[in-house]
């Protein structure tokens, strides 16, 4: 509003006269539906979201003398809630629905019926939430008790050692657009699988960004050698089904993905790649027009034109690329819970896989300190003693 006046004093400056005169909505509804227009106007650009949180509860736990409330109406607002409790013996009690009266109790008595309850003699590390409604069902209370015990359950090392792992991804998601084929390719490793042939417990698997083509390799072991061998030799070779015939059914697999129209080009990747349809089994089977008017004189001609034509058909698939990708994010980043970190903070590590893993282990290990920040969600982990994880 400020440049809107700051303008508006320049223009009103060249005038000799100007006068301002306020017109009723009922007379300037176009003008007035405009103006609701515009603020409906999704806005992309980034502001700042001021985020409060309460660091004490409303309600005060400690006691305090006060004097006589002036304002009858705050007066019975306090009336009206105390009429709730009750005081016997020195003791303030709650009249409570689960209980007739429940015990109130300051925060140092609540942290110790809290810890009691939850890691002594008769506890058994409940989630925070039961936890809550088992030391109620004692016949305790206290305004703050589901924080508190959500807080006590966080700060448990054993809690957090055996916690359901978080599906929920920490990082918002940063597309990646490749500006023309094979120019931008992403990588996987996936492994162990069940040995098969060759003793290959592994797959090498390899995406271009922009025509989605595949390329895969199985591997007895993984390493630097054979990643590099694989990037040179650019070869194509099998996936399929976790038994172990797997290396076997690797080439139906990635003719049929080769072949099959993608949801974000609506092109095949066979298409993007040659500027034609692969020819499939079906159509020598049983003809269709594309055979039966097959000309291997013009072939090489109609070839060279395709190729030259090409550009234009991967211009509009990269543009139909670029618009799954940000519907994709926008999905994807519904669901984020942003978890953040810092250099120095000790956090825990969810447990390799790398051998038989019993029901009662621990699902986390550590605690490690954070070496690194790399990048949104990407963080460089060491011990205690200063040696980096590997693969961190």
């Amino acid at each position: 509003m400020i440049k809107y006046l700051t303008k508006l004093r320049e223009e009103t400056a060249k005038f000799e006269e100007f006068r301002l005169q306020q017109i009723p909505r009922e007379q300037n509804m176009m003008a007035d539906q405009l103006a609701k227009l515009a603020s409906s106007n999704q806005f992309d650009g980034g502001r700042r979201i001021t985020l409060l949180s309460a660091a004490k509860p409303m309600v005060g736990l400690e006691e305090e003398e006060k004097k006589e409330i002036e304002d009858n109406k705050e007066a019975g607002k306090i009336k009206l809630r105390s009429a709730r409790f009750v005081l016997i013996d020195g003791n303030l009690y709650k009249r409570g629905f689960s209980s007739p009266l429940l015990k109130c109790l300051n925060p140092d008595k609540a942290k110790y019926v809290l810890r009691e309850v939850h890691e002594g003699s008769c506890g058994n590390h409940s989630g925070a939430h039961s936890l809550a409604r088992k030391v109620l069902r004692q016949g305790y209370y206290w305004p703050t008790m589901v924080k508190d015990a959500f807080s006590l359950v966080q700060k448990c090392s054993p809690c957090q050692r055996h916690a359901n792992y978080q599906h929920n991804p920490a990082a918002y998601m940063k597309t990646l657009e490749s500006p023309c084929p094979f120019d931008m390719w992403g990588m996987d490793i996936v492994g162990k699988l069940p040995r098969a042939t060759g003793q290959k417990e592994y797959l090498i698997v390899a995406v271009d960004y922009f025509t989605k083509w595949v390329e895969a390799e199985p591997l007895a072991k993984i390493g630097e050698k054979e990643v590099m061998k694989f990037i040179w030799q650019n070869i194509i070779c099998r996936f399929g089904d976790a038994k172990e015939n797997w290396v076997h059914e690797l080439p139906g697999v990635l003719w049929a993905y080769s072949t099959t129209p993608r949801k974000s080009t609506q092109e095949t990747s066979f298409n993007l790649v040659y500027e034609t349809e692969a020819v499939l089994p079906a159509e020598i089977g049983e003809e269709t027009w594309r055979i039966r008017s097959y000309d291997s004189q013009r072939n090489s001609e109609l070839r060279r034109e395709d190729l030259d034509l090409i550009e234009e058909k991967r211009e509009a698939a990269r543009r139909r690329v670029c618009i799954y990708k940000s519907k994709m994010a926008k999905a994807y980043d519904s669901k984020v819970r942003p978890r953040k970190f810092e250099v120095g903070d000790l956090v825990l590590r969810k447990t390799e896989n790398t051998g038989p893993i019993g029901k009662l282990d621990a699902k986390w290990d550590g605690p490690y300190i954070i070496a690194e920040v790399i990048g949104p969600g990407t963080y460089r982990l060491k011990k205690g003693d200063g040696k980096i994880l590997p693969r961190t």
